[in-house]
This record gives C-alpha cells, sequence and structure tokens, in this order.
C-alpha cells in the first residue's frame, strides 16, 4: 500500500476517526482565525497612510480652533473698523437729532401726540393713528439710545483690524485648501476625529484577532498530538496483527513498524503515520 493509502486504513480504526474530525475541526477554526488575523493586519498596512493623512489635518483644522458664526462676525467687525469714520459720523447725526431740544424729531412727536389724543377725545377715528404715534415715538427713542451707545462703543483700532484681517485670511485659506465653506470644515474635522478613534478600535480588534489565531493554533496542537496518539496505537496494534499473521502463514522472521512525519500545509504542522 502507498503512504496515503496506508494512513486511510489507519484512521478507520480505533479510536482515530474520532481524533482525526477534532483535528479536522480544530484546523478549520485555526485557518479561519489565520485568515481574519492576516486580513486584518494587510487593512491595517494600508489605512496607515490614510490615517497619518487625517491625523494631520484634524490637528490642522483643530488648532485653528473653528466655529460656525467666526467668518460673519469677522466681516461685521472688519467693516466696523474700516469704516470707523463713516459710522462714528453717520451715527453722532442720529444722536445730534435726538438730543436737539425744542426742536427735535421727539419734541416734534410729543407735539404731535398731544394733538391727537385731544382728536381722539373728540372723535375716535384717530385713535388707530395716536396708537401708531405713540409706537413711532418709543421706537426712535430705542433709536437715539442706541445710537448714543454706539458711539461710546466706537473705538478705531488698527492693530484689532489687521488681526482680523489675518485670522480671515487664515479661514479663507483653510476653506480653499480643503474646498469646504467653514461650516462643512468643521464637519469634516469631527468626522476624521471619529474615524481617527475607529483606527485605535481597528487595533485592538487585530490584537484580540491575534489572541485567537494563537489559542486555535494551541488547539490545533493539542488535537494534532491526540490524533498521532491514536494514529500510533491502532498503527502498533495493526503491526502486530498482521505479524502474528505472518508467523502463522510460516513467515516467523516479517516485522513492521509504524513510522511518522511532520508535514508543512497552509503554515500548519501536520504529523501523519504509515506502516513499514
Amino acid at each position: 500500500l502507498h503512504e496515503e493509502e496506508q494512513r486511510g486504513l489507519l484512521d478507520q480504526l480505533g479510536d482515530v476517526p474520532v481524533a482525526r474530525q477534532g483535528y479536522q475541526e480544530a484546523y478549520q477554526e485555526a485557518q479561519c482565525a489565520y485568515h481574519e488575523y492576516t486580513q486584518a493586519i494587510k487593512l491595517k498596512d494600508s489605512a496607515n497612510q490614510r490615517l497619518q493623512l487625517i491625523q494631520f489635518q484634524h490637528k490642522e483644522l483643530t488648532d485653528a480652533a473653528l466655529y460656525a458664526e467666526e467668518e460673519e462676525e469677522l466681516r461685521a467687525e472688519m467693516n466696523r473698523l474700516d469704516k470707523f469714520e463713516d459710522l462714528q459720523l453717520k451715527a453722532g447725526q442720529i444722536v445730534g437729532i435726538g438730543q436737539d431740544e425744542g426742536s427735535g424729531v421727539l419734541d416734534q412727536l410729543r407735539k404731535l401726540k398731544q394733538i391727537l389724543r385731544e382728536l381722539n377725545d373728540l372723535d375716535p377715528q384717530f385713535e388707530t393713528y395716536l396708537e401708531e404715534c405713540t409706537s413711532a415715538q418709543v421706537s426712535l427713542q430705542d433709536l437715539f439710545d442706541f445710537a448714543e451707545q454706539y458711539v461710546d462703543t466706537l473705538e478705531f483700532n488698527p492693530s484689532r483690524l489687521e488681526a482680523c484681517r489675518q485670522r480671515f485670511a487664515t479661514l479663507q485659506r483653510l476653506e480653499k485648501k480643503y474646498t469646504l465653506p467653514l461650516a462643512e470644515l468643521i464637519e469634516y474635522r469631527d468626522k476624521i476625529g471619529e474615524e481617527i478613534a475607529s483606527f485605535s478600535s481597528s487595533e485592538e480588534r487585530i490584537e484580540r484577532l491575534e489572541d485567537a489565531f494563537e489559542r486555535a493554533k494551541a488547539a490545533l496542537g493539542e488535537k494534532a498530538l491526540a490524533l498521532h496518539a491514536a494514529r500510533v496505537l491502532e498503527g502498533e496494534k495493526t503491526a502486530r496483527a498482521i505479524e502474528q499473521t505472518l508467523h502463522a502463514v510460516g513467515i516467523p522472521d516479517g516485522e513492521l513498524e509504524v513510522e511518522c512525519s511532520w508535514l508543512t500545509q497552509d503554515g500548519f504542522e501536520i504529523k501523519t503515520a504509515s506502516l513499514s
């Protein structure tokens, strides 16, 4: 018999079929664990360049301390600083109108309101206009108060104007570099932050897969030894039985022995047995 046929014969005897079944199951589990582990390593290697890129981008965008309303706020502040003189002049004119005693708008409205009140007492048709005049008086008073406060807060600050321009230029540079508006830049920063975190999870997964593979290899080794022992035992039994048969037919010097060898298949060592 050829070696394969001899092993096939042994694998049908005694406890060998059970041991062989256990070995085959362990081998399949080890192969599966090995495949998952090596695939994860390959994916990790191919993803390293991506990780380096998004780590750089995330740091750049995080260091920039972006927030959604900043661009509009900078535009408004630069406009105020750049047009300081015009704003001061126009707002000051409003304040002047409000402070013009005797002939000011508010004084005229007060007089008009008094006349409308008297007319309303005589004819209710003037009630709507009296209400509108009262509302206009309140609105104008609010306007004059705001204009006065606004003028007090106006300050020409060349260094602040330059800082705003530089910051605005930084935002525009980032928007141009990433071809995204500010709001979407912030979303992208958060998205790649989550992606970076997932790489840490991937490292942990690789460690778990490696541990699983090592456990599967250890289990496979135990099953291989059990199969080997069962084959040797049945081989010895078969050899002795054949020797007895040879003696019975007049061949007293016939001797058989079991030989075992290790094979390598898909990275795993397999022990085989044969008679000789």
